[in-house]
């Protein structure tokens, strides 16, 4: 099972790219203002980011060694 190992921590990257993406789009689409919710599009982007960096650098699922 190869393309298993190929797909490992998608979810996590699919996780930083929603993260990363939503609250712009919706902004865009919707007009929503998140700064009213206390939430900073720019700031939810920079953490999508990070999270896709981290899982890019890391390679063990959560709790192995």
């Amino acid at each position: 099972m190869k393309w298993v190992s190929a797909l490992k921590g998608f979810r996590t990257v699919a996780f930083g790219l929603v993260v990363a993406v939503a609250p712009a789009a919706v902004t865009y689409l919707g007009g929503v203002d998140w700064t009213t919710l206390g939430i900073s599009p720019g700031v939810a982007g920079a953490l999508g980011l990070i999270v896709v960096g981290l899982r890019a650098i890391t390679t063990t699922a959560v709790g192995q060694k």
